[in-house]
């Protein structure tokens, strides 16, 4: 009998191959290594945190990011990084005049811990060249991951800053070119300094006194035509309206009140001459009238020469001062004396009673 085409066909095509599938030990092995490899990652993730984490909780590590950037010279930048905040007077500008003032040109600035009384505080100094710059770093609890916390920055910068100005009432000050106003200006009662001699000190002409907070920097202080005096100290102003010119009158009041003060000291003139010159209800009207010129060298003739008037200041309308300088000169026939005073005065003014009055003479 004879085998079918289908049959034949089967027997001569090749056997298909059947697949052997993989081993369960081959899918174990694999599938352990792939969870023991997430395992190494997320471990080494964890540490990696951890570590990160546990770097920044050093409060050095936030102290270090403001002193790498003023080494580098951006001041801006470490402004704002110890939170510094600009005001009305101390601005951005402000704050690098006063850092370069403190480090100078320092590229390796040198970090010292300070002992703190807070327990949550740790206090820094960074040394530069004139100086130091003080930073208070306060902890900020558990604001990392694991627990850790950490740091807020702050310059300190200590309890300066304060200048006062004072100036005659009238006068428009401005400080670094902000005129002061009424907020400015302290409740407190100040008198020229010539003006103290007075019995009844309320006569005097007031000055005002401001106040600007903020200003650790030598501040630019202006006022027009007017003459600007920083103290010694670094925290006051004084300005006094002395760059005008006395009308020709006033001016030469100015100097006959010297030349007749002169003459009294020399015996030359009485104390009526210059009691009429003088307002009497003044500590120097007191000091004068028992003065005795007694001991002023012989002579037959006095004369003021070489007479200069300068540093003229109104204080207020009818209130003033200036300097008179000359040479004094005394002569004797007998002996031939012939003797130079170099003479210096500032004689003070004020309105009383609708007259103007000498207030004082200050020998200089």
């Amino acid at each position: 009998m004879s085998q079918s085409v289908e049959t034949i066909e089967k027997e001569k095509s090749p056997a298909k191959k059947q697949k052997k599938p993989h081993s369960t030990f081959f899918k174990v092995a694999w599938g352990v290594v792939f969870v023991f490899v997430v395992m190494i990652f997320t471990a080494l993730l964890i540490l990696w945190n951890y570590l990160d984490n546990y770097e920044r909780s050093d409060p050095r590590y936030y102290l270090d990011q403001v002193v790498t950037l003023l080494e580098n010279k951006q001041y801006e930048e470490a402004a704002r990084e110890s939170g510094f905040e600009e005001t009305t007077f101390f601005t951005f500008e402000r704050f690098e005049e006063y850092v370069t003032d403190i480090l100078g040109d320092s590229t390796d600035l040198r970090v010292v811990e300070s002992k703190s009384d807070a327990e949550n505080e740790r206090n820094y100094r960074v040394v530069g060249e004139n100086g130091e710059l003080k930073f208070v770093l306060t902890e900020q609890p558990n604001t990392l991951g694991f627990g850790f916390s950490s740091y807020s920055v702050k310059l300190d910068l200590g309890s300066g800053g304060t200048w006062k100005i004072v100036a005659p009432d009238e006068i428009a000050v401005s400080v670094d070119g902000i005129e002061l106003d009424d907020t400015y200006r302290l409740d407190e009662q100040m008198i020229p300094d010539p003006y103290e001699t007075l019995l009844d000190t309320s006569l005097a002409p007031q000055l005002a006194v401001y106040e600007v907070s903020g200003l650790y920097t030598r501040p630019v202080v202006t006022a027009e035509n007017a003459e600007i005096v920083y103290d010694e100290d670094n925290t006051t102003v004084r300005i006094t309206d002395s760059l005008k010119t006395p009308a020709a009158e006033r001016e030469e009041m100015i100097i006959n009140a010297a030349k007749t003060y002169a003459a009294f000291i020399s015996g030359d003139a009485q104390m009526k001459d210059v009691a009429a010159l003088l307002y009497d209800q003044t500590k120097f009207y007191e000091s004068i009238k028992t003065y005795s010129s007694y001991w002023y060298i012989d002579h037959d003739s006095a004369e003021a020469e070489n007479v200069k008037l300068f540093n003229y200041t109104e204080y207020a309308e009818n209130a003033f001062s200036a300097e008179v300088t000359f040479d004094y000169r005394v002569k004797r026939t007998k002996g031939n004396i012939n003797q130079v005073y170099p003479t210096h005065y500032r004689l003070s003014f004020m309105e009383v009673d609708g007259e103007i009055r000498l207030i004082n003479i200050e020998v200089l």
